[in-house]
């Protein structure tokens, strides 16, 4: 058995509105799954894809995922069995 890291995009370029205003939470839209060997190459993707990447932008751990919000885009990495 090994892993792999399912590692998902999603744009988030349509949730809510300017700062102050009232508009309705819309969900963010799957852009592409990409499977990998190690995680070090799903965050490298991740992080070469998107033109200036945020210096605030920080990988976090969340249950079963790593995720990171870096303005437009959102990225998830999931760990995932398979024989």
């Amino acid at each position: 058995m090994s892993d792999i890291f399912n590692l998902t995009c999603e744009s988030a370029s349509n949730l809510g509105g300017p700062i102050g205003t009232t508009r309705p939470l819309i969900t963010t839209s799957h852009v592409y799954t990409k499977p990998f060997g190690t995680l070090i190459r799903a965050k490298a993707h991740a992080e070469g894809s998107v033109k200036n990447w945020p210096i605030w932008a920080e990988w976090r751990k969340s249950g079963d995922a790593w995720v990171v919000d870096c303005g437009s885009y959102i990225f998830t990495i999931k760990k995932e069995k398979v024989q």
